[in-house]
């Protein structure tokens, strides 16, 4: 395939990763206006993110939707005493943050561990939940608590 071409395929891919979420039953429609071409060479598109486990479809023909599918999900519940954040995040989320740029991975960090802080802190809570979801496009991180909740501390105090 010409580099140019290369090029434009990349471009397509791209954009339909990026667009997905926001028009998932009408995304070939949307790329084809976008780009100028048709139907059937976005879903030529389409087709090697699905068959890549990149995109995700319910519905047959006319009622097809896609969306981004996820890649990867981890869960794990971790107690609080003698937790620390940089801790959790070292041993049970940056491990997972392979092929993930620097300046995502410094934004992730920061989020995760001033979550895993508060609950520490502030939780009163005996343990913590914590989990990661990627797919294409997004990083998604959770820490539940199970504590007595900011209302309930500020009444007590």
């Amino acid at each position: 395939m010409p580099r140019t071409q290369v090029q434009k395929s990349k471009k397509i891919i791209n954009y339909i990763l990026d667009n997905v979420e926001d028009n998932p039953q009408h995304i070939s429609v949307q790329t084809a206006e976008h780009f100028g071409i048709t139907r059937q060479a976005v879903n030529k598109h389409i087709r090697y993110l699905v068959k890549s486990n990149l995109l995700d479809y319910s519905g047959r023909t006319k009622d097809r939707r896609y969306s981004l599918k996820k890649t990867f999900e981890y869960d794990k519940a971790l107690s609080i005493e003698g937790l620390s954040e940089d801790k959790a995040w070292r041993e049970h989320i940056r491990p997972h943050m392979k092929n993930v740029p620097e300046n995502v991975i410094a934004l992730c960090e920061y989020g995760f561990n001033e979550m895993v802080n508060n609950a520490i802190d502030h939780s009163e809570s005996e343990g913590i939940h914590i989990s990661i979801t990627r797919n294409a496009r997004n990083i998604e991180l959770w820490v539940k608590d199970f504590g007595i909740g900011i209302f309930n501390k500020i009444y007590m105090e």
